[in-house]
């Protein structure tokens, strides 16, 4: 049996010895290690933070937008209501201005129609007085008149 604790002594001692050295460095890749798992840890974190304050940026700018998209569609219908009014407003405006014209040329076509009327009367007036003047005119008359006519143009008067 000694012949087997002698060389279990030794093997513990080597082991004991290699513990011993290694320990050192075996502590400082474990510290290495936690401070590499911490650090990704932190940056994770502080990743995670900048993400989730991007997430609430654009989320913001999202209710921005669906406002601003909100008030566009209020400004277009404002705007399409009130040119349409503009043109209802105006076509009233030109309705009225064309029966106000429809009613001047009227009158005006009237007042041609019985000047012509009145003018086409007149005439037809003078060519029966005309008609009735010759006739009722006789030699006899013609010829005072001729007489009567002479005597104005030469200057003696009238008889």
């Amino acid at each position: 049996m000694l012949k087997l604790i002698l060389p279990a002594i030794h093997f513990f001692g080597l082991i004991g010895f290699i513990i011993y050295k290694a320990r050192s460095p075996f502590f400082q890749f474990m510290k290495d290690r936690q401070r590499d798992i911490s650090e990704g840890l932190n940056r994770s974190k502080t990743q995670a933070n900048a993400a989730a304050k991007m997430k609430k940026e654009i989320e913001a700018k999202w209710a921005t937008l669906e406002g601003e998209k909100a008030m566009i569609a209020k400004e277009w219908e404002d705007k399409r209501l009130s040119q349409a009014q503009v043109v209802q407003e105006s076509a009233v405006r030109v309705v009225a201005q064309t029966r106000r014209e429809a009613e001047q040329n009227r009158v005006a076509l009237e007042a041609g129609v019985a000047a012509e009327a009145l003018g086409d009367f007149k005439r037809a007036v003078l060519v029966r007085a005309m008609e009735k003047i010759q006739k009722s005119l006789t030699p006899e008359v013609q010829a005072r008149l001729q007489k009567q006519f002479l005597n104005e143009i030469s200057g003696g008067g009238a008889r």
